[in-house]
């Protein structure tokens, strides 16, 4: 068994009858007065794979609806096998262990039940409201220095009672299910000599609209594997769906329908995501079969269908080695490879498929929506009661994907080329940017204030050899669509899209198609003109 090494940070190979043996010595070391001491070794194994007996136990006794890959509740079961994220564990703990404060991946619900512990085994969560959450997270990184989405931190009971947001505090003993919500940030202090936990994931709609409604690019930045297929799993639920609702019996299920309503407007965006604007050139695109686990290799995150390709580049040797594959995100971040050789499309499947089950899943919905008698369940479903048009008259009017998108611009691709801002190293400037006029998409953010500058009416390049040309903090040249520049006038310094996402929370995917827009002042705790430009 690999037991995790709380204090080390390392997974040793024991066996589960010695681990077991020496959960009470390693309990009795903890007392009240050094019980946040380091120096005691804190052995927790975790994510071990569940027993069959104990799944087939527990999937007859717990309420229906709430086990894992139930095919009424767990749209993971719409998956191909193959595809299927094994997330039934099991997590043996004792006095010490924990677990840090995090959300379940991809806004999934937790399921936790304890199943075994020792007389005086129990854990505590201490969970926050999903509503809560962006406020936690600020809070974390202002007050504790902490990013919530790197998931290394245990928050302290001094911590929580400073904490702006109301805090659950649940006591968890033998026979006790937990059920977290998607998105609530939570975390696990284990008491007493034993504690055996058994826990797995659900996804449904509902978590799956949270997800993609943003916390899915909260995980890609921080480069966090999405073992899920999220956009995969939202795609194969519409075919299931959509064949059981052919049936006539299906069309009387509520529950099928409201499934249904609610994934068409995920699939729907998903499929904006993917279009090219028919109002620009269409670029050739490599079709390959589909393979599912292709993954960003910048972000980790898992590519559903046209991702941007390198041959050139491979990762790792020999016949390991894999072409170096950027996903539509991060390419609009300007992420890309470190050669100069353009990227090629490729897709895993043919448009026209895609189009054409849009087209099938767009009359079933418009069909709910002309009969009255389904009224209700739009409503308790949340989803607007309006026809939903086709998927070329809104590629057409919205212009999505490369229009709003950096590669559009063949002046901006042609200097990222010269630039491509990868290699560390000494300081490397960009002098030789044209003038060019504004194009600007800005959107409405909760806090920050934006001010925009006219290129023409700054200079904007610095001599070779100014370092200040490159992010004033990580010192590294950038691509111009990743710069954002300091508000005052007395300062000429520049920032790069990393260090405002890891330092200050943010969200480059809020603006697109920029060229130079400024943060004047976010709040008091985020101010470029005074707290960043230090000598």
């Amino acid at each position: 068994m690999q037991i995790r090494d709380l204090v080390k940070g390392t997974d040793d190979e024991w066996s589960l009858g010695w681990y077991l043996s020496k959960c009470g010595t390693l309990a009795s070391k903890f007392t009240p007065e050094n019980y946040k001491s380091f120096k005691r070794q804190r052995l927790y194994l975790k994510d071990m794979d569940c027993p069959s007996i104990w799944m087939k136990n527990l999937g007859d006794t717990l309420p229906r609806g709430t086990f894992y890959l139930d095919q009424n509740a767990d749209l993971m079961a719409s998956l191909p096998e193959e595809l299927r994220a094994v997330n039934m564990m099991c997590y043996v703990g004792h006095e010490g262990t924990f677990t840090p404060c995090h959300k379940e991946m991809c806004s999934s619900i937790g399921q936790n039940i304890m199943v075994s512990a020792s007389e005086n085994g129990r854990s505590i969560w201490f969970l926050v409201k999903p509503d809560d959450r962006a406020k936690l997270a600020v809070w974390f990184r202002s007050v504790l220095g902490q990013d919530l989405e790197l998931e290394n931190y245990f928050a302290s009971i001094e911590d929580w009672k400073k904490a702006p947001v109301d805090v659950w505090i649940v006591e968890q003993k033998v026979g006790d299910f937990l059920i977290i919500p998607p998105a609530s940030p939570h975390q696990v202090w284990n008491q007493g000599d034993l504690t055996i936990k058994a826990a797995w994931n659900r996804c449904t709609p509902e978590s799956l609209k949270v997800c993609l409604s943003g916390e899915l690019s909260m995980s890609k930045f921080a480069c966090r594997e999405e073992a899920y297929k999220v956009k995969t799993m939202v795609y194969m639920a519409m075919l299931k769906i959509a064949s059981e609702l052919d049936r006539t019996s299906s069309n009387e299920n509520e529950g099928i329908i409201r499934d249904f309503l609610t994934l068409y407007p995920l699939f729907e965006a998903i499929m904006l995501d993917e279009a090219f604007s028919p109002e620009l050139p269409v670029p050739t695109v490599e079709d390959v079969s589909a393979e599912y686990g292709i993954t960003c290799s910048f972000c980790s995150g898992n590519i559903f269908n046209r991702f941007l390709s390198c041959p050139s580049c491979p990762l790792g040797d020999g016949d390991n080695a894999d072409h170096y594959d950027i996903c539509m995100d991060c390419y609009t971040l300007g992420r890309r490879c470190k050669c100069d050789a353009p990227p090629t499309w490729v897709q895993q499947y043919s448009w026209t498929t895609l189009q054409n089950d849009h087209e099938r899943f767009r009359q079933i919905f418009n069909g709910f929506v002309e009969s009255e008698r389904f009224a209700s369940i739009f409503k308790r479903a949340g989803v607007a009661r309006s026809t939903r048009e086709s998927l070329e008259y809104l590629t057409s009017i919205k212009n999505v994907t490369r229009k709003s998108r950096a590669w559009v611009s063949q002046i901006l691709s042609d200097m990222y080329t010269r630039y491509p801002g990868q290699k560390r190293g000494g300081l490397r400037a960009i002098k030789d940017a044209p003038k060019v006029s504004l194009f600007i998409y800005l959107f409405h953010l909760p806090t920050p204030i934006f001010q925009i500058y006219s290129v023409s009416n700054r200079q904007r390049w610095q001599d070779e050899t100014d370092g200040r040309s490159n992010c004033h903090v990580c010192k590294n040249p950038h691509a111009p669509i990743i710069y954002v520049e300091c508000s005052s006038t007395r300062c000429n310094k520049r920032y790069c899209y990393g260090y405002l996402w890891r330092a200050h929370s943010q969200n480059p995917y809020m603006v697109s198609g920029l060229w130079e827009i400024t943060p004047v002042h976010i709040n008091s705790d985020f101010n470029l003109g005074s707290r960043s430009c230090h000598p």
